[in-house]
């Protein structure tokens, strides 16, 4: 070996060594900072790990898919006031935000590790049976701590406590008397648009007494839905032909979930509902009913007086992400509008598939597109389908 290919090779080996060097310090200093954190926890709170017994039983539970700007949030909200509900809201953002940013969970009662793809979806199976029985302790720590929990009536207390309380002090303090609020609680609910369907069969096999709504909206007015929220921050992208062509994968995601929830209907008679988010704008009262009945809940006059309130009462309609409405129905069809016929038409050839299964109609003109008298879904029964079975009178030739 000459001299040259020697000194090249030496300082070859000595890039590799110090990089080699450089990613086990990093390693180190992450398992030192997480081993001090739990340290800490338990040595502080030894007798925080459980929680007192008590004789009350797990809350039947109700878990809530669907898919951004889709009316998870205003579904899940009917649902929440009913006083016996514990809510969580998408208590699985946290777990993509991991993955995304390669970092390690950490845990109060167990070691961390790296996510993968596939170990990702098996944490959000593990979050969801967590929440879904109260035993929140087992769920890491970054969850436990995201702004979501501001959303839910249940939680809102439990949020300002971890912005108030020293991590020393997060379980006696905070997390010990979210427990106890939802063992307390006769329905433990979670609303998510992050868990496809197919994934919950495991959860519905492990516990007889949950039940799941699959919640789908018209397409058109989902993308119209996201365009308009993309439009307050996107400033280089072409925002409507963007979600023009994400409308294809879409509707393909939608359309598995939907035959995912026929499937499982049929396996879990009771279990399964598919809800279609235009039912319930245009008849919100007969529908709140509907999912009351089906998830085994009173329905108070309180209650359907709120539920009237937020959907056509002619409140403030200003807030993209909230879900009062001035009029819900006049809301839900207003990407009648603002869409394009050439954008409904691209959408429309995309998904068809989908529009077949649960009856939605593709639009032809312009003339029939911007009149909100015609329907733009027809109702078809399937398999689980929530329905008041209230149909239209005026139909119209799809084609």
């Amino acid at each position: 070996m000459t001299h040259k290919v020697f000194t090249k090779w030496r300082l070859l080996n000595r890039r590799q060594f110090l990089c080699w060097l450089s990613v086990m310090g990093v390693s180190t200093i992450l398992c030192l900072w997480m081993s001090l954190v739990n340290n800490t926890l338990q040595h502080h709170h030894p007798q925080s790990v459980k929680v007192k017994d008590r004789t009350m039983t797990q809350p039947r539970k109700v878990l809530i898919l669907s898919y951004m700007r889709s009316g998870s949030t205003l579904t899940a909200d009917i649902v929440q006031q009913q006083p016996d509900v514990f809510y969580v809201f998408e208590p699985l953002f946290s777990v993509e935000t991991i993955r995304g940013r390669y970092l390690a969970p950490v845990y109060l009662d167990k070691p961390s590790r790296l996510l993968s793809l596939k170990t990702e979806y098996s944490n959000k199976i593990d979050i969801l049976k967590a929440f879904l029985s109260c035993s929140l302790a087992s769920v890491d720590l970054l969850t436990l701590h995201q702004h979501h929990m501001d959303k839910s009536k249940t939680t809102v207390q439990y949020n300002n406590c971890i912005h108030n309380t020293t991590i020393r002090d997060f379980e006696s303090k905070c997390l010990n008397k979210l427990i106890e609020k939802c063992q307390g609680s006769q329905i433990s609910l979670i609303k998510t648009i992050r868990m496809k369907m197919e994934a919950t069969e495991e959860i519905l096999h492990l516990n007889k007494d949950l039940k799941i709504i699959l919640l789908v909206r018209d397409p058109r007015a989902t993308l119209m839905s996201r365009i308009r929220l993309s439009q307050l921050s996107w400033r280089k992208v072409n925002v409507v032909e963007h979600h023009v062509r994400a409308s294809f994968s879409h509707c393909g995601m939608v359309l598995r979930d939907v035959r995912d929830a026929v499937r499982l209907s049929k396996l879990y008679p009771g279990r399964v509902g598919i809800l279609l988010y235009e039912k319930l704008i245009e008849n919100p009262t007969s529908m709140t009913e509907l999912i009351y009945d089906f998830l085994d809940l009173q329905l108070t006059p309180n209650i359907a007086s709120y539920v009237h309130n937020i959907t056509g009462a002619g409140l403030p309609d200003s807030c993209p992400l909230c879900t009062t409405r001035k009029n819900s129905t006049e809301t839900a069809n207003r990407w009648r509008l603002d869409l394009s016929l050439d954008s409904v038409m691209q959408i429309d050839q995309n998904c068809l598939p989908l529009y077949d299964q649960l009856g939605y109609l593709p639009f032809k003109t312009a003339a029939d597109l911007v009149n909100t008298n015609l329907p733009s879904w027809l109702e078809k029964p399937i398999s689980g389908f929530l329905t008041d079975r209230v149909y239209y009178t005026e139909t119209r030739n799809p084609f």
